[in-house]
């Protein structure tokens, strides 16, 4: 899940079938989609789904796979999403963890996400596949089984990697205003004569594009513990 920089093309949720193509056939897209979902609670983030990762790719695609995993490394939350009804399904998260550290991202905050459940026979074999992983969820998508559970995990997830913080924007970055109210939970708004000071909960990626464009992050909390 990675957080899109403020100022970048708007991104909404996107209705069934928006244009989003489903085949059951490798590389049917080499682009990262990138939509609004909604996390219930007036929260959302914006998710991006990158190209599957499977063992030696051809080597005429290999620049626009690796291209992809960029929106791994800045993801606040990683979500591997694996077929649990595939017999070779740990071989599989077997290679996907081995991409992952071979692009620096092993310390990444990760979820593993157990999709297609609603087609295991046998439920046991899902609790197999959860107890070789250490933060794992269950769901189908299909169905959605699963799907609140997963909501509540990557809202809590979130939470605790989030920081609440004022955003002194100058008037002259008002443009600013839409992609921080897209991509970080506005808790009040003060309009000042010089400055809209957003108080907001938001992932330290986004603070971090937010500064690079010239607003000012203030943190009470951490000024008042030094």
């Amino acid at each position: 899940m990675a957080a899109a920089p403020p100022g970048e093309p708007k991104t909404t949720t996107p209705p069934p079938d928006a244009g989003v193509r489903k085949e059951n056939r490798l590389f049917s897209t080499l682009d990262t989609r990138t939509r609004r979902w909604e996390l219930g609670d007036g929260r959302h983030v914006l998710l991006s789904d990158t190209v599957g990762f499977i063992r030696d790719i051809p080597h005429k695609l290999v620049r626009s796979f690796h291209a992809t995993l960029a929106e791994a490394l800045e993801a606040d939350l990683l979500l591997v999403v694996v077929d649990a009804s595939d017999p070779a399904c740990e071989e599989r998260l077997a290679t996907v963890n081995r991409v992952l550290d071979e692009i620096g991202a092993t310390g990444k905050d990760t979820l593993t996400v157990f999709n297609k459940i609603d087609a295991v026979e046998d439920r046991g074999d899902v609790a197999l596949l959860r107890g070789a992983v250490r933060e794992s969820i269950a769901v189908s998508a299909r169905s959605g089984e699963g799907i609140d559970a997963l909501l509540t995990t990557v809202r809590q997830r979130l939470d605790a990697s989030s920081r609440e913080v004022t955003l002194v924007v100058p008037h002259e970055l008002a443009a600013l205003h839409q992609a921080i109210r897209e991509q970080v939970t506005i808790l009040s708004i003060d309009w000042q004569d010089d400055a809209a000071h957003f108080r907001v909960l938001a992932a330290p990626a986004i603070l971090e594009h937010l500064i690079a464009k010239g607003v000012r992050v203030v943190d009470e909390a951490a000024s008042s513990a030094e």
